[in-house]
Formats: structure tokens, C-alpha cells, sequence
């Protein structure tokens, strides 16, 4: 009997754990994002670099460790360049830790140059699409997840 008892005490407690951690995977999901700082980088004949400094902040209980990402980046539907990961193992402070990521995105001068993007931007900025399609990796204590997908859209004024 007295086995019994303990089986169901672990189980509970195991049971207890996955549901907070999925509970806290779904808070994970919906960080706030801030834009800090933009600044040129390098020029080249085919790509500019643009580096961002966005401020995150995670509501989750839990920290984590962003291990890798790669991102193709569309502005109203057109692309425009990738963002790679510069810095690897970038934490992701939690219970509402504001954390700050540089990040580079190397933009494509065709993309700038060849279409209607620059009009479209100058008519109505604020409500400019962002798409975001790509990977990335997350690493919490021996649990690491790798070439996890992500296709969000944003506004330019969800940045702002």
C-alpha cells in the first residue's frame, strides 16, 4: 500500500511539473518586444547590414536559453534580407526580466532599390507589415529543442 501511495505522490508531482512547464511554454509565447536602437552597418555593392537592438520581456516564470536563430524577414510581402544569429546562447530572462538582444539583418539592396517598398513605406509606416519566417533553438537546463519553426507577422507600430 505504502507503494502505492508513493507511485501516485510521484506521479502527481510529475504531472504537476509538465503542466506548469506547458503553461509557462504558452506565456513563453507571447513576449513583448521593443525597439531600442538602429544603427548602419557595413555596405557592400549586394547587401546592407542594419543593426537592432530590441529590449524582450518575458512574463513566462521561466528563463531560457535562445541557442540559435535564422530568419528570412519580409516587409509587406516582399523580401528583403535574413537575420542571422550573431551572438549564440542569449538568455531570456523570466518573471517579467527585460532582456536586450543585437541583432543584425543583412537587407538586400535589390529588395530596396527594385521595388515598391521605400513607397510603400512612406505612405502608411506605421502600419507596415513585418513577416518573419525561419528557425530557431531553445535550451532550458538538459532540454534543448532545436529547428523549432516560426512564421509571425507583425506591425511596424507593434515595435514602436
Amino acid at each position: 500500500m505504502r507503494k502505492i501511495f508513493l507511485l501516485l505522490g510521484v506521479g502527481g508531482v510529475a504531472y504537476g511539473l509538465y503542466t506548469f512547464y506547458l503553461k509557462q511554454l504558452e506565456i513563453l509565447e507571447n513576449l513583448t518586444y521593443r525597439l531600442k536602437k538602429i544603427r548602419l552597418g557595413s555596405i557592400s555593392l549586394d547587401s546592407t547590414e542594419v543593426n537592432l537592438t530590441l529590449e524582450v520581456v518575458n512574463n513566462s516564470d521561466i528563463s531560457i536559453t535562445i541557442t540559435n536563430y535564422y530568419f528570412d524577414i519580409f516587409v509587406n510581402n516582399i523580401f528583403v534580407g535574413v537575420v542571422q544569429s550573431a551572438n549564440v546562447n542569449q538568455d531570456l530572462k523570466g518573471l517579467g526580466g527585460i532582456s536586450t538582444f543585437d541583432v543584425k539583418v543583412r537587407v538586400k539592396n535589390s529588395a530596396l532599390l527594385g521595388s515598391n517598398l521605400i513607397s510603400g513605406l512612406r505612405e502608411n509606416f506605421q502600419n507596415a507589415t513585418i513577416r518573419m519566417k525561419g528557425i530557431y533553438g531553445l535550451k532550458k537546463g538538459l532540454f534543448k529543442f532545436k529547428d523549432l519553426q516560426v512564421n509571425e507577422t507583425f506591425k511596424v507600430k507593434d515595435f514602436m
